[in-house]
Formats: structure tokens, sequence, C-alpha cells
């Protein structure tokens, strides 16, 4: 989308490029790099309440108050906490996704 379908990505050169598709490809990067670092806060959060979970005891079935006091200090469930945590799996996907920008 940011340079279009004329561009080869393998063996285009950048120089041959409009300052306009330049500026667009920059945008769909920057926008790239935003959604892997939320993901990577995203893997970190559920990580973190993995840890959280495991070190709280068991509360008391009989104990009223102690089940909306724990309950406020629950993290949401952003990250299912059972999915191992993987290093950035959109590095991996990255080089085509500036593909599938630069052809579109």
């Amino acid at each position: 989308a940011a340079i279009g379908p004329a561009f080869d990505v393998l063996s285009g050169d950048l120089a041959d490029v409009s300052t306009e598709q330049a500026r667009t490809l920059r945008e769909e990067l920057t926008k790239l790099d935003r959604v892997a670092t939320l993901h990577r806060a995203m893997v970190v959060l559920g990580e973190v309440r993995a840890m959280i979970d495991a070190a709280q005891p068991a509360a008391p079935a009989n104990d009223a108050e102690a089940a909306p006091a724990a309950e406020a200090l629950a993290v949401p469930a952003l990250v299912d906490a059972a999915a191992p945590a993987t290093e950035a799996p959109e590095a991996e996907a990255a080089p085509a996704l500036v593909a599938e920008a630069a052809l579109a």
C-alpha cells in the first residue's frame, strides 16, 4: 500500500520512490513497530499476572471480605498466562509485513 505494486521488494531501490511514497512507507513501518512494542508489553503483563497469581495464597472459602479485595487487586486477563512466552513472533513476520506494505 505504501509504495505500489510496481516496486520489487527484494531488488527495488528506495531511491526510485517518490517522497510521498517514502513517507507513507515510513508511517507504515512506524505503525508496525508500535504494534510489535504493544505485543511485547502484553506478553510481559501476562507473565507478571502469572507470577502474581502464583504468589498469592489461596483465599479461604468462608471469608466474604477476602474475595472482593482479591478481585480489586487482580490484573485483567490481557494475555493468556498459559501461553508460553515467545520472543516477538512478529519479528519473524516483519519482513513479510514490510513487503506487503511496500507492494500495496
